[in-house]
């Protein structure tokens, strides 16, 4: 009985430091590109990819669609977002959704699908499909839903979606119109850097 609990807990410890070496080593390739290095950052993302891991299927992904170290390969990165995105990968859900809106690297373009994908990752809290979501459904004029996403995204310190966010007040778009939270929201795009946000503080007194 001793040696059966002996060998468990050193099984456990092993697995335990595979996890940990497994994470590191993610983290490893992550720096490799940082760095450039991206002869050394394949060899450690690639294996990790394939055996299924999400993060480096989303690295490896890049990796492709920006030809880090290899021939730039759109519809390759593709491939690895769309694993990673499958596995809940927010920031892979994020990517998958501008292939399928601007229908890039060979992949048709759908809406629907990049609606679907971008709710995914912005139910996960990413603000820059939040952000998306409004631009998509302002667009669509479905201005009640843009409202609700320029909001998330504007209540995470997105100046975009700051900047809209005051404008549909100010417009009445999707809310009851209200200037005083036209200038709130102008005022934190502004205080961002943003220059639209800017420029039209200065003209919203003349519009009270």
């Amino acid at each position: 009985m001793k040696l059966i609990n002996t060998c468990t807990t050193g099984l456990i410890l092993c697995l335990s430091f595979a996890f940990c070496v497994q994470a590191a080593t993610v983290e490893e390739g992550v720096n490799a590109l940082r760095t450039k290095d991206y002869q050394k950052a394949r060899q450690i993302i690639t294996p990790l990819a394939e055996a299924g891991d999400a993060e480096a299927q989303l690295w490896l992904g890049y990796i492709f669609l920006k030809g880090w170290g290899t021939a730039s390969s759109p519809e390759s990165g593709f491939s690895w977002f769309e694993k990673s995105a499958s596995k809940g990968n927010a920031k892979a859900q994020l990517v998958v959704g501008k292939y399928y809106y601007f229908g890039n690297g060979g992949i048709p373009k759908n809406i629907e699908k990049a609606e679907t994908t971008w709710l995914q990752s912005a139910n996960q809290g990413n603000v820059e499909a939040q952000y998306a979501l409004g631009e998509l459904y302002f667009e669509a004029k479905r201005y009640s839903d843009s409202f609700k996403w320029y909001k998330q995204a504007a209540e995470q310190g997105h100046a975009d979606a700051q900047y809209h966010l005051g404008s549909m007040y100010m417009l009445g778009d999707g809310t009851a119109r209200d200037l005083n939270e036209t200038m709130k929201w102008w005022e934190k795009a502004a205080a961002a850097g943003h220059p639209g946000a800017k420029m039209m503080l200065q003209t919203l007194p003349a519009t009270k």
